[in-house]
């Protein structure tokens, strides 16, 4: 793919992807959210964006998913790329809040704006900083999905985890994507390999994964903390279908 990219674009690979990946940072979202068609340096990303995907499509793969969290990214695509699907997958904040708590807990930190912070004892500003990144976070994308709402599924969490065959019949329709194997492996209680070990969380060590809809989640975070997410996340928390 590199050599494809370096042999029919004027800019090299390194070049690109360093300007694309730049690109997605939050602190680019509002020049992207005012970008018009004509701004030179987005149709320079735009043609890289391009470019890449051009050189996937000649390998044997049928579709290319692009697993970027960055609200920048999919602003970007929503603006520059029509050929794209783009599925916004929410959780409950006091969830999110959960597993922030365990992993400050744990030792293992918590990751912000690309940083990584490990606290020993002073939970509260970690939790509160991630309780309001929730909020900006989910109002940055209402201004995202008026781009092109076409462009978008909001998938729950809660319900992808409860009745996943349900969700992958939606992203199925959404998408055009067969996903009759999945779905199969889910009702029979097959596990699902995890092809990608580069990067990502901890879990792609485990190599496989099943769906499990009857596995209870046993919260660990302070009531205090749950009261929080649902008094200050409450419009949001109707928006997105959380109550």
């Amino acid at each position: 793919m590199r050599r494809c990219f370096d042999v029919n674009s004027s800019t090299d690979f390194d070049t690109a992807a360093s300007q694309l990946r730049e690109s997605t940072h939050i602190k680019r979202f509002l020049s992207t959210y005012f970008a018009r068609p004509s701004n030179t340096t987005f149709r320079a990303l735009a043609r890289h964006n391009a470019q890449i995907i051009k050189c996937l499509a000649q390998s044997s793969y049928s579709y290319i998913i692009d697993s970027s969290k960055e609200l920048t990214r999919s602003l970007f695509l929503a603006k520059f790329e029509n050929n794209c699907k783009i599925i916004y997958l929410t959780r409950h904040p006091a969830n999110i809040l959960d597993s922030v708590y365990r992993r400050l807990d744990n030792g293992s930190g918590e990751k912000f704006l690309r940083r990584r912070y490990r606290p020993t004892k002073l939970y509260f500003p970690f939790l509160l900083l991630s309780l309001f990144s929730w909020i900006a976070g989910h109002a940055l994308f209402l201004l995202t999905y008026r781009q092109r709402p076409a462009a978008f599924l909001i998938i729950r969490y809660e319900d992808l985890i409860l009745d996943p065959v349900n969700e992958l019949t939606r992203i199925e329709n959404f998408t055009g994507i067969d996903l009759e194997r999945a779905k199969n492996n889910i009702r029979h209680g097959h596990h699902f390999d995890i092809g990608c070990t580069i990067a990502g969380n901890a879990f792609r060590h485990n190599k496989q994964f099943c769906f499990n809809p009857k596995k209870a989640h046993i919260r660990h975070l302070p009531k205090r903390y749950t009261f929080l997410a649902a008094f200050f996340a409450f419009p949001f928390l109707k928006k997105f279908g959380h109550i």
